[in-house]
């Protein structure tokens, strides 16, 4: 059973670990301005997306469907990207297995990682403060 109900879901939980990873560790955010790349994390069932503009001073982040462009997509399902979070599952290994598609030069991918890593320092407590069961 999927984990989202629908695309509200996606952007209340990820969308508030995006925030705090913004406001507790912005050297998150940071590398990926210092990677100078415009990436959008295209979440599926529910369709959802959350693009990082790297290349803008200072970075900005959007929710929704993109109006700019990104030079970097990675694509997965919004469970797999959950279960990557909650440390169940190596973003590596679902790469390996085919669940995460890349669009875009791959080297600059390292930049998500700083982004990976505080998101799971934070998601399991916004979802434990939202009421979501772990």
């Amino acid at each position: 059973m999927s984990f989202f109900q629908d695309t509200a879901m996606v952007y209340d939980t990820v969308g508030a670990t995006i925030q705090t990873i913004e406001r507790l560790a912005p050297e998150a955010v940071a590398a990926v301005a210092k990677g100078r790349v415009n990436m959008c994390l295209q979440l599926t069932a529910p369709d959802a997306a959350i693009t990082i503009y790297g290349k803008n001073r200072p970075p900005n982040i959007e929710y929704g469907p993109t109006t700019g462009k990104a030079n970097l997509t990675i694509t997965m399902s919004a469970d797999l990207f959950h279960e990557i979070l909650l440390q169940r599952q190596s973003i590596g290994d679902a790469f390996k297995a085919g669940h995460v598609k890349i669009k875009g030069p791959i080297f600059k991918l390292m930049t998500m990682g700083k982004i990976i890593e505080a998101g799971q320092k934070y998601y399991p407590d916004i979802l434990t403060e939202k009421g979501y069961v772990v």
